[in-house]
């Protein structure tokens, strides 16, 4: 799903920064549901999040009567199962106390001794055997609640009524029985809708007929591929339609059916077909589309974000970044769904990357460092939080912009220059395709296990590091030449949260000569104060750590050190400080300037003396505690620990 607020890029025209682009990268989709999640985060009840169903579902028939200008449901829900177990002896079903249940029926069999509570249909079963399918209806009709989350909307355009639904993540169970649990697909769904004339209801999979009497229109949609309940969704206004096709080879293609407000339909038809070359870069990236055999869609909403229903998503807007974010989750969300929402970023980091790596290719690339640049500032705005989400109570955590979406997107991009591009899309297909967990759901360490499979090596203590634990790196690179134009390297530390003692990576290096020469070296880094000796092939005039953007750090701090005779090296003490340093030269001189640097290579204090001195003494008492580097200007920095 992506979120509210500004819309980022469209083609035809192109828009992706509003006015400046280093003013601002923010993520339409992250900040839309992040306002809606802080209504969420404050509901009673959202805590209870899905019932065990005791049941393996094979398919649902949705038959529901919507009124776009009337907040109500009537429907009929049949659902076709086999049991789990000998000794279950009930089904459940999530669904909201507030909906009326006005009958069950199990075959023949009127259901009259079910028990609806908590927000939980549980209904009585028996006689039944394990794998055999056999089916159920519940009838039912009622207000869903209009608690700020979204999930049964009403609103308007151009003073036409619309009304659609958003499910993610416990919203399903307001306006239809179902199963929440991210444990048990629907195999395939049937919806019919019908809505006043006049109207349109968008659906998932395909239309397969539509009816029109005089009081009222019918339309059937059908998806045959396993979907979560989160990810079936239904729109109803007066849509205008037209389709737009994205060519996969074989002189073949896929539609792009879109539907949208008649007021938008030239706005739309604009900008729509920017999604194809995505489209095509997805197929080629993690194979076809799947599900090719139906179509894709977008379907206007009244939301400020979007949301990946499964081969429909539903749009705020129809911007590069947003189109391009919603299509990358039929791959990573849709097809392939986080199993539990502990790993939401498997949905979400992905499809944010994922258009990260379509600016690396589109446009010239001409977007591909600002996302990476401005990716990168949003996850280091603060210093701690993990990609792995460990309270799923706290939906506004689940869907957190920072973390879900900004750090686990570049999670992935480092993860790609620790592990080179052939085996890091090698591991990304092979996840997605595992026939162990293929059209269903996986976890972080499902993908753990397919990262560490491909490279033949353990990345553990990466995911250790980037998902499971907090916070970032701040590096400090001192480095000297040599006569023989080697370079001995030294590189420090920090990190920002203290669940992470340290980031082991792979960094790279770039070396710039005096004669515009350029070499890049990845140098592991395992500890801190490591040493390193390189030879870049010719005399080093600069050094940049990591000009490309591959690690997720802040400023770090890069110096040369000079060759300098013995006596005029500088002694710092004591370390670690408390109160008083004090800063000691071999000779004495006059007007010397000392820097004292933070760990992030900011400059804190700045010191000279108007005397010929062999001693300074540099008050500490009122600074944080942490590693500092005090420097004599024209000698070798020195590391300090405040404590």
């Amino acid at each position: 799903m992506k979120k509210l607020a500004l819309l980022l890029i469209c083609i035809l025209p192109l828009r992706l920064f509003s006015q400046d682009p280093d003013l601002c990268w923010i993520d339409q989709d992250a900040q839309a549901k992040a306002s809606r999640m802080k209504v969420l985060s404050a509901l009673k009840g959202m805590h209870s999040l899905s019932a065990p169903s005791g049941m393996d579902i094979k398919y649902h028939r949705l038959e529901l009567t919507l009124d776009p200008a009337v907040r109500q449901v009537t429907g009929k829900v049949t659902t076709f199962f086999a049991q789990k177990t000998n000794d279950h002896h009930t089904l459940s079903f999530d669904l909201r106390d507030n909906m009326i249940v006005t009958a069950i029926r199990f075959g023949n069999q009127l259901i009259i001794n079910y028990i609806h509570q908590n927000n939980r249909l549980t209904i009585p079963i028996s006689g039944l055997p394990i794998g055999l399918t056999d089916s159920i209806t519940v009838e039912y009709h009622g207000v869903p609640v209009n608690d700020g989350s979204d999930s049964f909307s009403l609103s308007q355009h151009a003073g036409a009524p619309i009304l659609y639904t958003l499910s993610e993540p416990y919203g399903a169970k307001d306006w239809w029985p179902c199963s929440q649990d991210l444990n048990d697909k629907i195999d395939s769904v049937d919806l019919i809708i019908t809505v006043p004339p006049g109207n349109r209801a968008a659906a998932n999979g395909m239309l397969i007929s539509e009816e029109h009497l005089p009081d009222r229109s019918i339309y059937h949609w059908k998806h045959k591929h396993p979907i979560a309940a989160y990810l079936v969704g239904v729109s109803v206004t007066n849509y205008v339609y037209y389709s737009d096709y994205a060519p996969i080879g074989n002189n073949d293609s896929i539609e792009i059916l879109n539907y949208v407000y008649p007021e938008s339909l030239a706005y739309a038809r604009a900008h729509t077909p920017g999604i194809i070359l995505p489209f095509q870069h997805y197929c080629q990236w993690f194979g076809l589309y799947p599900f090719a055999d139906e179509r894709y869609g977008h379907a206007q909403w009244n939301w400020g974000g979007g949301m990946e229903h499964q081969t429909m998503s539903f749009m705020g807007d129809f911007g590069y970044d947003l189109m391009a974010h919603e299509l990358a989750h039929q791959w990573y969300g849709d097809y392939l769904t986080c199993g539990s929402w502990r790993d939401i970023w498997l949905n979400e980091g992905f499809a944010t990357y994922l258009v990260g790596l379509c600016y690396e290719v589109d446009m010239d690339g001409m977007y591909w460092e600002p996302f990476k640049r401005l990716t990168i500032n949003r996850v280091i705005g603060q210093p701690g939080g993990s990609v792995y989400c460990y309270d799923t109570t706290n939906v506004n955590r689940v869907f957190d912009s920072r973390l879900s979406y900004s750090k686990g997107g570049i999670v992935l991009h480092m993860l790609r220059g620790q592990m080179g591009d052939s085996d890091f899309f090698k591991a990304m297909n092979e996840y997605l395709h595992d026939p162990g967990h293929a059209a269903g759901y996986a976890t972080t360490e499902d993908f753990i296990s397919h990262v560490n499979a491909v490279s033949d090596s353990s990345y553990q203590e990466f995911f250790n590091d980037w998902v499971y634990g907090g916070g970032y790196p701040t590096y400090h690179i001192t480095y000297r030449v040599n006569g023989d134009h080697s370079v001995e390297l030294e590189i420090s530390q920090e990190t920002s949260d203290p669940s992470v003692n340290f980031f082991e990576m792979k960094v790279p290096l770039r070396f710039y000569g005096p004669s515009g020469q350029t070499r890049t070296i990845m140098v592991h880094h395992t500890q801190n104060g490591q040493v390193f000796r390189v030879d870049p092939g010719f005399k080093t005039d600069s050094i940049k750590f990591d000009p490309d953007r591959w690690i997720c750090t802040a400023n770090p701090l890069v110096s040369n050190i000079a060759e300098l005779p013995y006596d005029q090296q500088i002694n710092v003490f004591p370390n670690p400080v408390t109160d008083l340093l004090t800063v000691h030269l071999t000779l004495p001189e006059a007007g010397i300037c000392i820097r004292i640097y933070n760990a992030k290579g900011q400059k804190v204090g700045d010191f000279k003396t108007s005397y010929s001195t062999t001693e300074v003494h540099i008050p500490m008492v009122s600074y944080p505690a942490g590693v500092y580097s005090v420097e004599v200007v024209g000698r070798k920095p020195v590391k300090i620990l405040k404590q």
